[in-house]
């Protein structure tokens, strides 16, 4: 998460107001979330997907929008499928 926030501010260095980041990656809306999706990939014997899920760090949607409101973003997050969202902040003026 380290480098996220790093990025994150470094951005909010470089665009003006309006200015945009838009990415994709995996994520969970919070912790709970991302517990059901191992859960779900170990019932249906998915256990490489389960451990890959235990053993990586995938943030939660309430840390980076907290990181990007600190770095004066506004935000939107559009849940793709189970694993990835799209993340578009805007910097505010």
């Amino acid at each position: 998460m380290k480098k996220k926030k790093q990025a994150i501010h470094t951005y909010s260095n470089i665009l003006h107001s309006d200015g945009k980041i838009v990415f994709a990656d995996t994520m969970f809306q919070n912790q709970a979330a991302h517990q059901a999706q191992i859960d779900k990939a170990r019932a249906a014997g998915f256990d490489q997907l389960a451990e890959d899920l235990e053993t990586e760090y995938y943030p939660s949607i309430d840390v980076l929008k907290q990181i990007f409101e600190e770095e004066g973003f506004s935000t939107s997050f559009h849940q793709m499928n189970d694993f990835v969202w799209i993340v578009e902040a805007k910097k505010r003026e």
